[in-house]
């Protein structure tokens, strides 16, 4: 594999990894932001619900006839036909033993995990759990507003609830699909766009470095080709670069000038042999002929 290859593929390693990085940081603060919007609805929703029912308490003392816990119960019907989600409320287990004991009908079970959790901690608990936001608010005896008053106390009381204990949990459950689709439509459109940019961006990285390194590179390549051919006509480019392809060109112009200074050494030194050997042989030729005039004389 060429650099020049290798330098795209880590590239677009690079590239992508950072694309997923955002991917991942968008669809993070995507969700935060879809579970304190979820949220918010939720706890304006029980808050609203949690003000319905210390009205009615308030007023069950002149209650005789349980109006007020009826409409509390009829009024769960009547806002889930309306609230994006559902709504309900759980017994806490004393009041549920109670309310069976006096003979009443009506049930508020635990529904999942998250009543479970509220009914035992005493706190709210609120997250994501398949496909939904879910919210659980308790309603502790002796802490929470409205469950101070004497009259909570007084009807409580009488359960064989004690101050800290959980009177009921108010529940809500908004579904997450309407928003999960925007979120992935969003990523889809953001990673569309990402990839994009990251095929321009490869390309345009893949021609710049062709023209700026390949293709000196390549030239450097074949010069040296020609140099060890002993071409040392050739003329070198860039020289007057300041980079590493600077630094190439001023060696291979080192080695074209050393190439040459050799080549006229080995000149020279062939031109010295060939006159010593024409003055070896007009040497021996005169001998010849001095030999002859002597051997005549």
């Amino acid at each position: 594999m060429t650099i020049r290859k290798r330098f795209m593929v880590i590239a677009a390693t690079g590239i992508i990894t950072l694309a997923m990085v955002v991917l991942i940081m968008i669809g993070l603060l995507q969700r935060a932001e879809m579970e304190a919007k979820l949220r918010t609805l939720s706890e304006n929703e029980i808050t609203s619900l949690h003000s319905l029912i210390v009205t009615a308490m308030e007023k069950r003392p002149e209650d005789a006839e349980n109006i007020g816990v009826t409409v509390f119960n009829n009024w769960f019907a009547t806002r889930n036909a309306n609230y994006p989600g559902k709504l309900w409320s759980t017994w806490g287990p004393k009041v549920a033993a109670h309310m069976k004991e006096q003979g009443s009908t009506v049930e508020k079970p635990v529904r999942d995990a998250i009543d479970r959790e509220a009914l035992e901690t005493g706190k709210a608990v609120g997250r994501f759990v398949d496909g939904a936001f879910r919210y659980s608010l308790p309603i502790v005896l002796g802490v929470t507003d409205g469950a101070k008053a004497e009259v909570c106390h007084a009807c409580h009381d009488a359960m064989g609830l004690q101050t800290g204990e959980v009177i009921a949990v108010l529940s809500s459950q908004l579904s997450t699909d309407t928003e999960d689709t925007k979120l992935f439509n969003l990523l889809i459109v953001i990673g569309g766009a990402a990839l994009v940019i990251m095929t321009l961006s490869v390309a345009g990285i893949g021609l710049v470095f062709r023209q700026v390194i390949s293709a000196p590179l390549g030239e450097m390549t074949g010069l040296m080709m020609k140099l060890v051919k002993a071409e040392t006509e050739v003329h070198i480019h860039g020289t007057q670069r300041s980079d590493e392809i600077g630094d190439i060109a001023r060696a291979l112009e080192v080695f074209r000038q050393g190439a040459i200074h050799t080549r006229e050494l080995a000149e020279a030194q062939r031109q010295e042999r060939d006159s010593k050997q024409l003055r070896a042989e007009a040497i021996d030729s005169l001998l010849s002929i001095f030999n002859g005039e002597v051997s005549e004389a």
